[in-house]
């Protein structure tokens, strides 16, 4: 079973300029916690209680991303239990977190230069970082919101900009496992 998968998001090349321009007019704040626990996040709405118009016109056009979701998890329905942007310039770092209280999180690469910049992953069980090297902007990636994870140092010298959410399962959805009805 795959923990982490991408989706790459077809409507990206239409829609990155209008994102981008809602959330440049977005309330934002900056999080310097560099010194205290290694984050420094130029642009980010996360703590900012405020209507996030970029979060409809984003869900508004992933019909298809949420039935697979429904359909690989084997639930009735999802929950958005959390939507937040955050842009990084460079040297700009988000370090090691997870999300408790959800079940799945995920990140929606709007601006990306390398792969290299992109989420990172912290295994358990092997005990060792990886990164989805193949990901690239306008890609989506999803996870167990447990899985350590951090945004590296931007090392580039474009700005890197993330749509993230969280998402809780409904009920299970018996029809989709052996035995259901």
């Amino acid at each position: 079973m795959d923990l982490i998968w991408k989706y790459s998001y077809k409507n990206h090349n239409e829609k990155k300029q209008i994102l981008l321009d809602v959330v440049d007019k977005c309330n934002s704040e900056t999080i310097d916690t560099l010194q205290s626990n290694g984050d420094l996040i130029s642009k980010t709405d996360y703590y900012q209680d405020v209507s996030r118009p970029y979060m409809n016109i984003l869900l508004n056009d992933l019909e298809d991303f949420r039935q697979h979701l429904l359909n690989y998890h084997c639930c009735s329905s999802l929950k958005v239990v959390g939507f937040w942007f955050q842009q990084y310039y460079k040297n700009d770092i988000h370090n090691w977190h997870f999300h408790a209280s959800c079940n799945l999180s995920v990140v929606y690469f709007l601006e990306l230069d390398s792969f290299k910049d992109s989420t990172e992953f912290f295994d358990i069980t092997t005990r060792k970082c990886f990164q989805i090297e193949d990901v690239k902007e306008g890609d989506i990636i999803v996870f167990p919101s447990l899985i350590p994870h951090r945004s590296p140092k931007n090392k580039s010298e474009k700005r890197k900009s993330i749509i993230s959410f969280n998402l809780n399962f409904g009920q299970v959805n018996m029809n989709l496992l052996p035995g259901g009805s």
